[in-house]
């Protein structure tokens, strides 16, 4: 009678075959692992600029004085120094009180070039744009995703959503 020697393992068609499935599978989940994770970032920033606004409108209330938030280059920033004063740069607040916008994000003032914080807790727009009808927003955006930051002026309620556009 033989004996049959019993062998335990696996194929080399068979290995062959679970790394070319696992290989199909990283291929197709990694650009969209990578579209979330710029999304996630994207949301993260204009939640960052969203509560230094809000930070902004409670320090002004606070102190009863003008906070300016502003973007200068890669950077957005609050200062009490007003526009007009400009001689010497404006000096940002002492804190964490600025953002360095990240490469792959774009950051746009649209409808004005600064938003004023008030003592009264309204929210005001330097060099507004006169000819258009909606408010002034900040609108953060990457090549996929766009989000809008809309301060309402006069009862001071800041907004962040988000943009659903199709790109092609």
């Amino acid at each position: 009678m033989k004996n049959f020697i019993k062998r335990e393992g696996f194929t080399f068609i068979e290995l062959f075959s679970i790394i070319l499935l696992i290989t199909f599978l990283v291929t197709i989940a990694i650009p969209r692992f990578r579209s979330t994770f710029s999304t996630l970032e994207l949301a993260n920033f204009s939640k960052k600029i969203s509560t230094l606004l809000r930070f902004a409108q409670s320090k002004a209330i606070a102190e009863g004085v003008e906070i300016y938030f502003l973007k200068e280059k890669n950077l957005l920033f609050l200062t009490k120094d007003p526009p007009q004063n400009t001689s010497g740069g404006r000096e940002i607040l002492e804190g964490r009180f600025s953002l360095t916008i990240p490469q792959a994000i774009k950051v746009i003032f649209s409808g004005a070039r600064e938003f004023v914080f008030r003592h009264d807790g309204s929210i005001d727009f330097i060099e507004r744009d006169k000819e258009s009808s909606q408010s002034p927003k900040i609108i953060v955006s990457n090549e996929r995703t766009k989000f809008q930051i809309i301060p309402q002026g006069v009862i001071g309620r800041i907004t962040l959503e988000e943009v659903y556009e199709v790109y092609e």
